[in-house]
């Protein structure tokens, strides 16, 4: 497809990536595919349904798509995470796909404007992710339809002490995976992780 080959091509140009590669140009590509397939189908149909999950933005009357979160990657630190970001966002550059890197040291004000974009995609450090999550923030609770999942330098998460987080965020993620709230009925959904790690040295009070 035309998109896989300007994305590889992309990727080919970026320079001490090989390892954001190594996962996003996977999960860019099953995204990019997954819209484009959608799109095909919107212009051959009236949709009603679509219509119905708009969401009114505040103070402007305007009206965005509250498009799903579909991969979620976490990072030890923001400085990681704001690279990964970056990265994958010079990949998709001539994509509608949103990409946004939320960290630590952010102003709330910028992180609440990062995401009511609804990002497809959101880069983020495993201690404000929580935080956010523990907010009740819509876009980082809405994990029902979450495909993909990174946990990148995962030596360096247990070493700085992130793990109880990271350990809360799966514990969410695998409860939202087993049921399809709005269905309300028991039904599996496919989610790939992807977990990188230089070196990896697990304490003894480590679950499998």
């Amino acid at each position: 497809m035309t998109f896989v080959k300007a994305l590889l091509r992309r990727a080919v140009e970026l320079k001490g990536s090989g390892k954001t590669q190594a996962f996003g140009i996977l999960i860019l590509t099953h995204i990019l595919g997954h819209k484009s397939s959608q799109e095909a189908g919107e212009t051959t149909k009236n949709t009603t349904k679509n219509n119905a999950t708009k969401a009114t933005e505040t103070g402007n009357g305007t009206s965005k798509l509250k498009k799903p979160l579909l991969a979620l990657i976490m990072t030890p630190t923001r400085e990681l995470a704001i690279q990964i970001k970056n990265h994958l966002k010079q990949a998709t550059k001539h994509t509608s796909l949103e990409i946004v890197a939320v960290v630590g040291g952010m102003a709330p004000q910028e992180q609440q404007r990062l995401l009511n974009k609804y990002p497809e995609v959101i880069v983020a450090t495993p201690g404000i992710l929580w935080d956010l999550i523990s907010e009740g923030e819509e876009n980082v609770c809405r994990l029902e339809h979450l495909r993909y999942l990174v946990i990148d330098e995962a030596n360096r998460m247990v070493e700085q002490g992130h793990f109880q987080e990271v350990s809360s965020i799966l514990e969410l993620i695998h409860r939202k995976s087993d049921y399809d709230e709005d269905e309300g009925t028991a039904k599996r959904r496919h989610l790939q992780k992807f977990i990188f790690s230089a070196t990896l040295t697990l304490p003894k009070s480590f679950k499998s």
